[in-house]
């Protein structure tokens, strides 16, 4: 049919597509395919770390190479059988450099952050046995028996000597007090452990009933969730504070520790199977 003669509102037919852009739409669906492919890939490679880490954590060194983020080394890790970070902390500084770069392959800030993590490790460590119990000669924890206070400035007659108060415990803790003899009149102030805040507190004698009974009344406090032990160390997290109609920082400070030698468990049930 000739083309003048085509019916009125009819379309003519498209011209055929080119080769080029055949060319070009098979390019974007094969790019597309291999996209996902090397997704899946990188899930099933993910997965296997997953199942990995899970089904034998202590034969596996993505247990720790998780923690600095460079998991992606577990398997050159095991291969070589650099499992847990153990062994590497064992390692001379030329050493271990050494072996993350030749043998493992680990790039230069990868190395680094591994070294870091190690270190931070091996500090944590450190600060955790310094605050296990002071042993005596004789095998026994030492207590803190007294010490002195100063610093305070809105409540001065809390400045002083502290002494173990026998048979009172408040918290959970044992309570020192200045005399270390509540019922005495000269007794003002006394140092107990609250549990509601965590941390350390200056309380009056006239409100120690309060306070057994649960409310967490104070005229000086430290830090929430201070230990003794910080305190102890005068420790700059302790921060110690004042109560003069709102709190207010004070120098509060412990010095002139004097430590007694504990009971054992040992020498608690020798005593009380053998009362005097």
């Amino acid at each position: 049919m000739d083309p003048s003669e085509a019916k009125p509102g009819r379309k003519a037919d498209p011209p055929p597509t080119g080769s080029g852009e055949k060319e070009e739409n098979t390019v974007d669906v094969l790019r597309e395919r291999v996209v996902g492919l090397v997704k899946k890939c990188e899930d099933i490679e993910r997965l296997k770390t997953v199942m990995l880490l899970l089904s034998s954590p202590e034969r596996s060194s993505a247990s720790f190479l998780k923690e600095c983020r460079l998991i992606r080394y577990t398997k050159t890790f095991d291969d070589m059988g650099y499992m847990d970070a153990d062994t590497l902390q064992e390692l001379s500084e030329e050493k271990l450099v050494d072996v993350l770069r030749n043998q493992l392959k680990m790039k230069p800030g990868h190395v680094a952050k591994l070294k870091k993590w190690l270190r931070d490790v091996k500090q944590r460590k450190s600060d955790a046995k310094k605050k296990e119990p002071i042993l005596a000669s004789a095998g026994r924890p030492l207590e803190l028996w007294s010490f002195e206070m100063e610093g305070f400035q809105a409540h001065k007659r809390a400045n002083g000597t502290y002494t173990r108060a026998k048979e009172l415990r408040l918290g959970g803790r044992p309570v020192w007090a200045i005399l270390g003899i509540i019922p005495d009149p000269r007794c003002t102030y006394f140092l107990y452990y609250s549990k509601t805040f965590a941390n350390w507190r200056v309380g009056r004698k006239q409100d120690l009933e309060k306070i057994k009974g649960g409310e967490d009344l104070a005229v000086a406090s430290s830090n929430d969730n201070t230990n003794l032990d910080m305190i102890i160390k005068n420790d700059k997290e302790v921060g110690w504070k004042e109560w003069s109609g709102r709190w207010l920082s004070c120098p509060g400070k412990m010095k002139n520790m004097l430590f007694h030698p504990g009971i054992t468990d040992e020498d608690k049930e020798y005593e009380e199977k053998n009362p005097s």
